[in-house]
Protein backbone atom coordinates (compact mmCIF):
# COMPACT_ATOMS: atom_id res chain seq x y z
CA UNK A 1 0.00 0.00 0.00
CA UNK A 2 1.21 3.18 -1.23
CA UNK A 3 0.52 6.33 1.20
CA UNK A 4 1.99 9.66 0.86
CA UNK A 5 2.50 12.56 3.94
CA UNK A 6 1.41 15.79 3.95
CA UNK A 7 3.76 18.45 6.27
CA UNK A 8 2.96 17.54 9.94
CA UNK A 9 2.10 20.39 12.87
CA UNK A 10 2.60 20.32 16.34
CA UNK A 11 -0.63 20.56 18.30
CA UNK A 12 0.99 19.45 21.54
CA UNK A 13 4.35 19.77 23.37
CA UNK A 14 6.01 19.44 26.75
CA UNK A 15 9.60 19.09 27.98
CA UNK A 16 10.82 16.70 30.29
CA UNK A 17 14.10 17.63 32.29
CA UNK A 18 15.71 15.00 34.43
CA UNK A 19 19.50 15.87 35.49
CA UNK A 20 21.25 16.62 32.58
CA UNK A 21 18.62 15.39 29.76
CA UNK A 22 16.06 17.25 28.39
CA UNK A 23 13.73 15.80 26.02
CA UNK A 24 10.86 17.27 23.95
CA UNK A 25 7.83 15.20 23.89
CA UNK A 26 5.62 16.33 20.88
CA UNK A 27 2.01 14.80 19.59
CA UNK A 28 1.94 15.78 15.80
CA UNK A 29 -1.28 15.73 13.43
CA UNK A 30 -1.13 15.12 9.42
CA UNK A 31 -2.53 13.77 6.53
CA UNK A 32 -1.59 10.74 4.54
CA UNK A 33 -2.74 10.16 1.31
CA UNK A 34 -3.88 6.22 0.99
CA UNK A 35 -4.48 4.52 -2.18
CA UNK A 36 -8.27 3.23 -1.74
CA UNK A 37 -8.87 5.91 1.32
CA UNK A 38 -7.88 9.28 -0.03
CA UNK A 39 -6.32 11.28 2.82
CA UNK A 40 -6.87 10.83 6.08
CA UNK A 41 -5.51 12.74 9.33
CA UNK A 42 -3.44 10.94 11.63
CA UNK A 43 -1.51 10.98 14.85
CA UNK A 44 1.87 10.77 15.45
CA UNK A 45 4.90 11.68 18.00
CA UNK A 46 8.30 12.90 17.42
CA UNK A 47 10.99 12.99 20.10
CA UNK A 48 13.95 15.62 20.20
CA UNK A 49 17.12 15.09 23.09
CA UNK A 50 18.46 18.69 23.26
CA UNK A 51 21.68 17.45 24.26
CA UNK A 52 22.60 15.52 21.46
CA UNK A 53 20.15 16.81 19.09
CA UNK A 54 18.85 13.24 18.12
CA UNK A 55 15.13 12.88 16.70
CA UNK A 56 12.58 10.74 15.77
CA UNK A 57 9.65 11.00 14.21
CA UNK A 58 6.38 8.79 13.77
CA UNK A 59 3.84 11.20 11.57
CA UNK A 60 1.58 8.29 11.31
CA UNK A 61 1.02 6.18 14.64
CA UNK A 62 -2.94 6.24 14.55
CA UNK A 63 -6.05 8.26 13.70
CA UNK A 64 -7.06 8.16 17.55
CA UNK A 65 -6.14 11.16 19.27
CA UNK A 66 -6.94 9.92 22.66
CA UNK A 67 -4.18 7.11 22.28
CA UNK A 68 -1.29 8.71 20.81
CA UNK A 69 -1.53 11.44 23.52
CA UNK A 70 -1.99 8.53 25.94
CA UNK A 71 1.78 6.80 24.48
CA UNK A 72 3.15 9.98 24.32
CA UNK A 73 2.46 10.61 27.98
CA UNK A 74 3.50 7.29 28.71
CA UNK A 75 7.16 8.01 26.62
CA UNK A 76 7.67 11.07 28.37
CA UNK A 77 7.36 9.46 31.86
CA UNK A 78 9.61 6.37 31.06
CA UNK A 79 11.79 9.15 29.14
CA UNK A 80 12.03 7.36 26.07
CA UNK A 81 14.78 8.67 23.80
CA UNK A 82 14.64 8.95 20.38
CA UNK A 83 16.56 5.81 19.30
CA UNK A 84 13.84 3.70 20.95
CA UNK A 85 10.59 5.64 19.44
CA UNK A 86 10.00 3.03 16.88
CA UNK A 87 10.20 -0.09 19.07
CA UNK A 88 7.91 1.44 21.86
CA UNK A 89 5.40 2.30 19.41
CA UNK A 90 5.36 -1.25 17.77
CA UNK A 91 4.50 -2.60 21.34
CA UNK A 92 2.37 0.02 22.35
CA UNK A 93 0.22 -1.00 19.04
CA UNK A 94 0.58 -4.13 19.26
CA UNK A 95 -0.73 -3.95 22.84
CA UNK A 96 -3.84 -1.18 21.38
CA UNK A 97 -5.09 -3.22 18.22
CA UNK A 98 -3.32 -6.56 18.48
CA UNK A 99 -0.22 -8.19 17.28
CA UNK A 100 0.90 -6.53 14.39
Amino acid sequence: MESSLREYEVIRQWVNNTGERKLIYRVIRSEVCLEELDWVTTFGMEIVDCASEERSVLADISPNYDAVLLFAGRCSELEVLPAHLLDVAEDFLAAQYGAL
